[in-house]
C-alpha cells in the first residue's frame, strides 16, 4: 500500500488518531484457528445460537434485539463475551504499539487491541481503556507515554455494568451516547485538531457515518482524515475525496506493514507535542491537547492572567490619564485599591460550590463612562487568579469570542473556569451560548463583565434574566482617597497638588468625589476642567494631519471599537509604516497602536472612550463636518473585520444618528452612503425604518417599505416584527377612527406572531407593545362622551392577561411596570371608568379580570375594605383562580398582617408546583416564614432562588416584618459568620439565621466591629434568596 508521505510524517509525529471498526479485528484468531467474524458473522452467529438458523438476512441489531426479547440482555451479552474472549491478536496487530497515537477509538468489544499491547515489549505508549465518561483520564495524560484506547460501544469485560451495556440493538444504537457522550466529545475534538484514520469500515456503515457527521461540517478548517477500505470505486473515491477523505485501498493489516516498513522505528520514538501554554500547568483534565486554534487565542486575544503575565511599558502617568491598555497597570500596581474589588472576590470569585445558585453565573460590574469599571475588572481577574488561585481568563478584544475555545478550557480544568469578558453589550449572542451551553453541559464556570450602565439597560436586556448580581462602581470614598493619593506620590504624579498638605490634597479629591474617577485625577492633578484639558491636548497635536487622524480615531472609540489602520490609511491615505515615521511622535502618549491577534493588522485608539467623546463633542461643532466624517467612515469601513462590522451598525443605528443630526436629510443622505454596505443587510433596513417613523414629520409608508425589504432578506428576525408593531401604533396616533383601529388591530396581530413564535423569548418588547395598544384602546374608550361598558370590560380583561403573562416571564421589566401604573392612573383619573367597572362588577360579579382591575382602583383610592370584599366574592365563584388568590393574598399581606394564617392560605392557591408565577412563590416562602414553618420556607426560597431572574428583583429586600403598631419590627440577634462583604445573623427568639449585607449596615464602624458572637439589632425582610436583615445597628442594651 502506498501510504501518503504527510500521512507518514504525521504517524511518525504522533500526530494521529486511529479508528477502527469491526474489519480491523480481521486476521485475530482463537488457539483453535477460528477466525474473527467478518460482515454479518456475527448476526449469524447469534441467529445460529438462540433460533437455530445458520444464515439469516436481519442486521445484527436486529438480531441481537430478538436474542435479547427471548432470553435477557445480560445472557445475550456473555454469550458475546465468551464468543470474542478467545481471540489473539495476529503478528500485524502487535506492531501498532510499536507507533505513537493520539488516541485509539474503537466501536469494538473485543480485547484484540489491549493484548496487542501487553505482548509489545517494544510499544512506545501504555494504553489505557476508557469506557464511560467518569473514567478518569488525566491519570492517563500525566506523562506522555499513556494513551486512551477509548471503546465507545462497550467492551466484553463490561458486561456487568448495564450503565455501558454492549451496542446491539436498535434502541441501544439510539442512546449509546448515555454515559458516554463525553467520550464522543473528545472524537470530535480530536478530529478538528488531528488527522483521523478510519480502519475496518465499510463506506456506508452507520458508525463511520455518525463520526464524520459533525466533522463534515467544517471540512476545510479540519485535518485531512483517511480511511482504509479493501475494495473501492472510482466513484467513491472521488465522493469521499470531496469530503476531504482521501480512501487506501487495502486491508488494516496491508496498512500496518506498509507503515512499518517505511516509518523507522527511530521515528516513531520521538515524543509526543509537548504542551505549549502557561494554562496547561492548572488543566487537570487535559486528555486532549489544545487545538492550535486555541492556543493562537491564548497568544493573542485571550489572556491566562497569571503572575508572570506579559505587559506593555506604560508609565504611571499614561495610566493616570486614562490608558487603561495591557496588563503593566495592574501588575505594577498602579491602581487605587476600591472596596468594590474586595467585595466582588469574596461574594462571587470565593463563593463555595454549594452556594452557588447555578452552574454557571454571570456577574455584572456597571458604571459611568471613567468610573473605573474596566481597571476594576481587570484588578478582580488578577487577584483571583494570583492570590486566590483561580484559573483566571480576560477577553481582551470587541471581536466574537471563541466559545468553543473556552469550552475546550473549561473541559480540561478541574476547577472552576473565571472568564471576565469588558462591554458584554458586544458580546451579548456569545455571553448567552456560554451560559446556555454551560448549564446543559454541567460546566463550571463564571462569567464577569463590566459595562456601562445606559449600554447595560438598553442593549443587554436578553442577558438581565441570567445575570446572578449586579455591582456598580461607587464614586470614591474616603479610604479610596487616601490609597489614591498614595499612589500617586509614589509614581511622582501629584501635578499641580504636589506642594499642598496632605489634607489639601485629600480635600481636593473630596471635592471632586462625586465624579467619574478619571475626571477627578484630570481636574485635580492638572487644574482645569476635564473637557478643556483634552481640548488643548487635541488643539496642541501638529501637524494638522495628525490632529484630523486622531479626531477620525476618536470618532470610532467612542462608539467603543478600536480603528483598524486600514480605515486611516483608506481616509488619509496613510499606511502603517508611514504613520510610524511621520505620527507615532506627534500622537505619541494619545493614540495607542495595540495588534489584539497575531497578525499584521494593527489598530489604533485613544487612552479612553470617555476622552473619545469628548474630543468628537468639542471638535465635531456643526453638522456639517459630521456628515463628511461620516461620509468617509462609511467608505473606509470593512465589515469583514468584525471591529468594523460594530462601527457600522452604531453609525447607523436610527437613535444615534438622531441623537447626532437635527435635520432629517442629512441623515438620509448618510443611509445612501451606507447602502453600499446595507442594501442587502436586513439591519440597515431596519434601522431606515425606525428613523423614518419616529423623526419629526414621519414617513410611514416609507418605514414600510424598508421593513418589507428588511423581512424579505431576513424572515425570521424577531426584531423586523416588533418593528413593524410599534409603526402600527405610531400611524394609529394619527389615524381617524377606522384607521386607528385597524392600526391597533395590525400592531396587536405582529406583537401576539412573536410571542406565539417563541422567537422574541429574550425581552419583554411584544408584550409591551401589546399592552400599549391596549392601553391606546381604553384610553379612546375613556374619552368618548358615552362609555362603552362592554367594550371597556373586554380590553380591561385582555390588558390584564397581558401584563400577568409579561410579567411572569419578565417579573422586572420597567416597560410592563411603567404600563400598569398607567393603566391604574387612567382608570383613577377618570370617575366614569370606576363607575363603568363597579356597573360591570355589579352585573357579572364572576368576572375576575374586572374585579381585579377595580380591587387596584380601590386600593389606590384607599378603600381597601372593598377591595377585599371585591376579591372574596369573586373568589367564591373561581376558588381556584391563581391570579385572583394571589391578589386577596396580597390585600391581606399588606393591609391585614395580623390574618397569617389566612395569608398563608391564599398564597398556596395563587401557584401549582412547577409553575413560572415565581413572584407568588416568594410570598408564600415569605408567609411561611411569618407563620414560623422556617424548614418548608427554606423549601420555597430555594426555587425562587434558582430562577433566572434579573438580579435587582432577586436581591431586592420587600415584605418587610411589621410589629402590632405597625412599624418596622426590632429583632436581636448574633453574628455566626462573616465575610468581606456580608454576615450572617441569627435571630435570638427563633434561631433562624438571615443574610445581612454590609450595605445595610448604616453605621460603617459597626462593620468593622462585627465579629462572631456580636450582638446586634435589625430588622427583616425577605428576596428570592431568604431572610434578609437591614437597618442593623449596635445592640442596645
Amino acid at each position: 500500500m502506498d501510504i501518503p508521505h504527510i500521512l507518514s510524517q504525521n504517524i511518525n509525529s504522533g500526530r494521529v488518531v486511529l479508528f477502527l471498526g469491526s474489519g480491523a479485528t480481521i486476521g485475530a484468531k482463537t488457539q483453535s484457528g477460528k477466525e474473527a467474524p467478518k460482515g454479518n458473522d456475527l448476526a449469524n452467529i447469534l441467529s445460529k445460537e438462540y433460533f437455530g438458523e445458520e444464515k439469516t438476512t436481519k442486521t445484527l441489531s436486529s438480531v441481537a434485539e430478538l436474542a435479547i426479547s427471548e432470553t435477557d440482555i445480560h445472557t445475550v451479552q456473555q454469550f458475546v463475551k465468551n464468543y470474542f474472549d478467545e481471540f489473539e491478536p495476529a503478528e500485524f496487530h502487535l506492531k501498532i504499539p510499536t507507533f505513537r497515537w493520539i488516541a485509539i477509538y474503537t466501536t469494538n468489544y473485543d480485547l484484540v487491541i489491549e493484548k496487542a499491547y501487553q505482548r509489545q515489549l517494544s510499544k512506545t505508549q501504555n494504553i489505557q481503556c476508557i469506557y464511560k465518561n467518569s473514567d478518569r483520564v488525566d491519570e492517563v495524560l500525566r506523562t506522555t507515554d499513556s494513551i486512551c484506547y477509548v471503546k465507545l460501544h462497550g467492551c466484553i469485560t463490561k458486561i456487568d455494568d448495564l450503565t455501558i451495556p454492549l451496542i446491539l440493538t436498535p434502541d441501544q444504537y439510539v442512546t449509546h451516547k448515555r454515559n458516554r457522550d463525553r467520550l464522543f466529545n473528545r472524537l470530535d475534538e480530536h478530529g478538528h485538531q488531528y488527522t483521523i484514520v478510519f480502519v475496518g469500515y465499510s463506506l456506508d456503515d452507520l458508525d463511520l457515518r455518525q463520526a464524520l457527521l459533525s466533522l463534515s461540517e467544517t471540512v476545510e478548517e479540519r485535518p485531512r482524515f483517511y480511511t482504509v477500505t479493501p475494495s473501492l470505486s472510482d466513484a467513491e473515491v472521488r465522493m469521499w475525496e470531496k469530503k476531504k477523505i482521501t480512501a487506501l485501498k487495502g486491508t488494516f493489516e496491508d496498512f500496518i506493514n506498509s507503515l512499518d516498513l517505511t516509518a523507522p522505528v527511530a521515528l516513531r520514538n520521538v515524543s509526543r507535542v509537548k504542551k505549549q501554554h502557561e494554562i496547561e500547568r492548572v488543566l487537570n483534565n487535559n486528555d486532549l491537547e489544545l487545538s492550535s486554534k486555541t492556543l493562537e487565542l491564548l497568544s493573542s486575544e485571550l489572556v491566562f492572567i497569571r503572575s508572570d503575565i506579559p505587559t506593555d511599558n506604560l508609565t504611571p502617568s499614561d495610566f493616570y490619564k486614562g490608558n487603561s491598555y495591557g496588563w503593566e497597570s495592574i501588575k505594577e500596581s498602579y491602581d487605587c485599591r476600591r472596596a468594590l474589588t474586595d467585595t466582588i472576590i469574596s461574594e462571587v470569585v470565593l463563593l463555595e460550590e454549594v452556594e452557588r445558585n447555578t452552574i454557571v453565573d454571570f456577574f455584572l460590574v456597571k458604571g459611568h463612562a471613567g468610573s473605573g469599571k474596566t481597571i476594576t475588572l481587570k484588578r478582580i481577574a488578577r487577584d483571583s487568579a494570583v492570590e486566590y488561585n483561580r484559573i483566571a481568563l480576560y477577553w481582551e478584544s470587541s471581536n466574537k469570542i471563541d466559545v468553543n475555545a473556552i469550552f475546550e478550557i473549561c473541559e480540561r480544568a478541574t476547577d472552576r473556569v473565571f472568564l471576565f469578558v469588558d462591554k458584554p453589550s458586544f458580546h451579548i449572542s456569545e455571553i448567552m451560548a456560554l451560559i446556555k451551553r454551560g448549564i446543559s453541559s454541567n460546566t463550571k464556570l463564571t462569567i464577569v463583565s463590566s459595562e456601562r450602565g445606559n449600554e447595560w439597560n438598553m442593549e443587554c436586556e436578553p442577558l438581565h434574566s441570567y445575570t446572578s448580581r449586579e455591582y456598580k462602581v461607587p464614586y470614591l470614598k474616603e479610604k479610596e482617597i487616601k490609597d489614591l493619593l498614595d499612589k500617586l506620590e509614589k509614581f511622582q504624579c501629584l501635578g499641580l497638588i504636589k506642594d499642598l498638605s496632605r489634607e489639601k490634597q485629600e480635600e481636593a479629591f473630596r471635592n471632586k468625589a462625586g465624579r467619574q474617577i478619571l475626571v477627578a485625577l484630570y481636574e485635580v492633578t492638572m487644574g482645569k476642567s476635564f473637557e478643556d484639558i483634552v481640548f488643548d491636548e487635541y488643539n496642541n497635536i501638529e501637524p494638522e494631519q495628525a490632529r484630523l487622524i486622531y479626531r477620525t480615531i476618536c470618532a470610532l472609540n467612542r462608539l467603543g471599537v478600536p480603528v483598524r489602520t486600514g480605515i486611516i490609511h483608506r481616509i488619509f491615505g496613510v499606511p502603517f509604516e508611514i504613520f510610524k515615521q511621520k505620527f507615532f511622535s506627534p500622537l505619541e502618549n494619545i493614540v495607542q497602536v495595540i495588534n489584539s491577534s497575531n497578525n499584521d493588522d494593527y489598530a489604533y485608539q485613544a487612552r479612553h472612550p470617555l476622552i473619545a467623546e469628548f474630543v468628537f463633542a468639542r471638535t465635531m461643532l456643526n453638522e456639517v463636518d459630521k456628515e463628511d466624517l461620516y461620509f468617509d467612515l462609511i467608505g473606509s469601513l470593512d465589515i469583514g473585520y468584525s471591529s468594523d462590522k460594530k462601527a457600522y451598525r452604531e453609525i447607523i443605528k436610527a437613535k444615534n444618528l438622531m441623537a447626532l443630526f437635527n435635520d432629517p436629510l442629512i441623515v438620509r443622505r448618510i443611509y445612501d452612503a451606507a447602502r453600499q454596505i446595507g442594501e442587502f443587510d436586513d439591519y440597515y433596513h431596519q434601522q431606515i425604518a425606525i428613523f423614518e417613523m419616529k423623526r419629526k414629520n414621519p414617513n410611514f409608508r416609507l418605514a414600510e417599505q424598508h421593513l418589507d425589504i428588511a423581512a424579505e432578506i431576513a424572515p425570521y428576525n424577531p426584531t423586523i416584527n416588533h418593528t413593524r408593531s410599534e409603526l402600527e401604533l405610531q400611524k394609529a396616533k394619527g389615524g381617524n377612527v377606522l384607521e386607528r383601529e385597524r392600526f391597533l388591530s395590525r400592531a396587536r396581530e405582529y406583537a401576539l406572531d412573536n410571542i406565539r413564535s417563541g422567537y422574541d423569548n429574550n425581552n419583554s418588547h411584544s408584550y409591551h407593545t401589546l399592552c400599549k395598544v391596549h392601553l391606546e384602546k381604553i384610553t379612546t374608550i375613556l374619552n368618548a362622551q358615552v362609555i362603552d361598558e362592554k367594550t371597556l370590560k373586554e380590553l380591561i380583561k385582555e390588558f390584564v392577561t397581558t401584563l400577568h403573562s409579561g410579567l411572569q416571564k419578565y417579573p422586572s421589566s420597567e416597560f410592563l411596570l411603567e404600563a400598569e401604573s398607567k393603566l391604574s392612573s387612567l382608570l383613577n383619573d377618570n370617575k366614569g371608568a370606576i363607575a363603568s367597572l363597579e356597573k360591570a362588577f355589579s352585573m357579572n360579579n364572576a368576572s375576575t379580570f374586572i374585579s381585579i382591575a377595580l380591587s387596584k382602583a380601590y386600593i389606590k383610592n384607599e378603600n381597601v375594605p372593598k377591595a377585599r370584599e371585591i376579591m372574596e366574592t369573586v373568589l367564591e365563584h373561581y376558588p381556584a383562580d391563581k391570579t385572583c388568590n394571589g391578589r386577596l393574598a396580597k390585600i391581606i399581606t399588606d393591609h391585614y398582617p395580623q390574618e397569617n394564617e389566612l395569608a398563608e392560605y391564599y398564597w398556596r392557591r395563587s401557584f401549582t408546583e412547577g409553575d413560572a408565577n415565581i413572584e407568588n412563590q416568594f410570598w408564600y416562602a415569605r408567609q411561611l416564614y411569618i407563620n414560623k414553618k422556617y424548614e418548608d420556607s427554606k423549601h420555597y426560597f430555594a426555587i425562587t432562588k434558582s430562577k433566572n431572574v434579573a438580579p435587582e428583583v432577586k436581591s431586592k429586600i420587600r415584605g418587610p416584618v411589621f410589629d402590632k403598631d405597625a412599624c418596622l419590627l426590632q429583632i436581636g440577634g448574633s453574628i455566626v459568620r462573616k465575610d468581606d462583604s456580608y454576615c450572617f445573623v441569627r435571630d435570638f427568639a427563633s434561631g433562624e439565621v438571615a443574610y445581612l449585607s454590609k450595605r445595610n449596615i448604616k453605621d460603617p464602624l459597626l462593620w468593622e466591629q462585627i465579629r462572631i458572637d456580636t450582638q446586634i439589632l435589625y430588622n427583616l425582610g425577605f428576596n428570592y434568596y431568604g431572610a434578609s436583615a437591614f437597618n442593623a445597628k449596635e445592640f442596645d442594651l
